[in-house]
């Protein structure tokens, strides 16, 4: 799973705690720093400027995307858009449609729910 934007790692925290391998992506040194010290290891935190290619991401390679909350800071999304498209896994893409004549947004587009339940300590 791929989270760009983790800012402090909140998101990246809850879906490890939820059993998901995560590469955690954020421009600034600082949330980076937060995230990882969160994280403690248990997920690769990385600084990395969503407005350029993800070069650290193979193709392919994540089965999700999260991006919360971090769109809306980038001038152009073309860039991040496509390589959300060349790192996500497209075999996935299927599981996603309910009906194969019915119009979906693709695979990395999908949404999160998280379901209800204890939440632990942070």
């Amino acid at each position: 799973m791929l989270d760009l934007g983790c800012a402090a790692g909140h998101l990246t925290h809850e879906l490890v705690l939820a059993g998901a391998d995560v590469i955690a992506l954020d421009k600034s040194e600082r949330m980076v720093a937060h995230a990882r010290r969160l994280m403690n290891g248990r997920a690769h935190v990385e600084v990395a400027d969503l407005s350029e290619p993800l070069h650290m991401i193979d193709n392919d390679s994540m089965d999700l995307v999260a991006a919360s909350l971090v769109l809306h800071y980038l001038s152009d999304w073309q860039g991040i858009i496509s390589e959300i498209h060349r790192v996500h896994r497209r075999e996935l893409e299927r599981r996603w449609r309910r009906d194969d004549r019915a119009p979906v947004a693709p695979a990395p587009f999908g949404c999160l729910h998280a379901a209800p339940g204890p939440r632990a300590d942070h």
